[in-house]
């Protein structure tokens, strides 16, 4: 299966060069480092199977694999110039293609732990973008003007005075 990043596709096709032997590891990180758009293309070119397949190995969907090997190659952009040499290229990619993956896995579990710890004390959704079709107000909260977080899905206040406002733009 070999796999091509729309990161490729996003950055056009490569300027005609001449073709000559392929590049090894420490030039193309040199050329990295100096700012090369070839020197970059290369390396997606090169690399992008192997940290798709690792992260998909961790995260086990195309789409989240996908997402977090963009974010590989966007931070190997950002920080080639902070890479020392003491390893591999290959090794620093894997490192950050997994770290990333597991901090992608992370994440998504603690949503989901929030999720199901609101939805069993009947908090809704948590964050202020959530909009319930029928909206009440706590009676123990102060709305506010900018954000629509103290306005939920509830009958009645359970313990008036007693809930903390869910963001900080609501609190007094």
């Amino acid at each position: 299966m070999d796999y091509r990043a729309p990161l490729l596709e996003a950055l056009g096709p490569p300027p005609a060069a001449p073709a000559r032997a392929p590049m090894a590891d420490a030039e193309l990180v040199v050329q990295l480092q100096q700012g090369s758009e070839a020197a970059f293309r290369t390396l997606v070119a090169r690399y992008q199977g192997r940290v798709y397949r690792t992260a998909l190995a961790l995260l086990r969907s195309p789409e989240e694999a996908e997402d977090v090997a963009q974010e590989v190659f966007v931070e190997v952009y950002q920080t080639i110039g902070r890479f020392r040499g003491e390893a591999a290229l290959s090794t620093w990619l894997y490192r950050l293609a997994t770290s990333r993956a597991l901090k992608n896995r992370r994440r998504a579990r603690a949503k989901k732990r929030l999720a199901y710890v609101t939805s069993l004390l009947g908090l809704g959704p948590a964050g202020c973008s959530s909009r319930p079709t029928t909206r009440t107000r706590w009676p123990c909260l102060k709305a506010s003007s900018s954000c629509n977080c103290c306005w939920r899905v509830w009958p009645a206040c359970p313990m008036p005075n007693k809930w903390p406002s869910p963001c900080a733009t609501s609190r007094s």
